[in-house]
């Protein structure tokens, strides 16, 4: 199956979503906020999400 979603820029072992970040796409193994040591961001739009979608509009 080919998909044209995000992939993680990290070639490691990979856990959870894929989802843009400044940094680049990472899923949430790679996440900034995990390599931070934060807990998980509530869901909805995080700023990367947003800024991408006010482009598009």
């Amino acid at each position: 199956m080919t998909g044209g979603g995000l992939v993680c820029d990290i070639p490691a072992a990979h856990d959870g979503p894929v989802r843009p970040y400044p940094c680049g796409p990472r899923c949430t193994t790679h996440a900034p906020w995990r390599e931070k040591g934060l807990p998980e961001p509530p869901p909805g739009l995080q700023p990367a999400e947003r800024a991408t979608r006010e482009d598009t509009q």
